[in-house]
């Protein structure tokens, strides 16, 4: 199989894993969208949702570094982020939202860095995400 249609398969999988993490939260099942936060975390990063919301920003960084994830995923990997963060916001663990609220900035930011091509809509989730942060 072409290594570009590796990569549509894989990115339409994310969208599919984000469009399902929105819908489950919305209809009111933030445990199935962590359920399937807890499912692509093990893919991309070999951690689990205990793992992931308990480790430092900086280490953060640096898994990101060293895991080389392709810089196409890394957007899909701050969204799955951020909707884990608003799916514990759903369930009233406010604190804990913060973290992956704090970690999906994290890849935005390491992603434009890594990218080097400036982006408008990367700048205005960044934004959010600082705005939600310090609410």
């Amino acid at each position: 199989m072409p290594k570009e249609d590796y990569f549509l398969k894989y990115i339409e999988k994310l969208n599919r894993v984000i469009a399902a993490m929105f819908g489950f939260r919305e209809k009111g099942f933030p445990e199935d969208a962590l359920r399937l936060a807890q499912e692509a975390y093990k893919e991309m990063l070999d951690l689990d949702l205990d793992a992931l919301a308990g480790m430092p920003e900086a280490d953060f960084e640096i898994l990101l570094d060293k895991e080389n994830i392709h810089i196409s995923y890394l957007e899909y990997l701050a969204e799955i982020l951020k909707e884990t963060a608003e799916a514990y916001d759903k369930r009233g663990k406010r604190d804990t939202a913060i973290l992956f609220y704090q970690k999906s900035m994290a890849t935005l930011i390491f992603l434009t860095q890594k990218d080097k091509t400036f982006s408008w809509e990367r700048e205005s989730k960044i934004n959010q995400l600082k705005e939600i942060i310090n609410t």
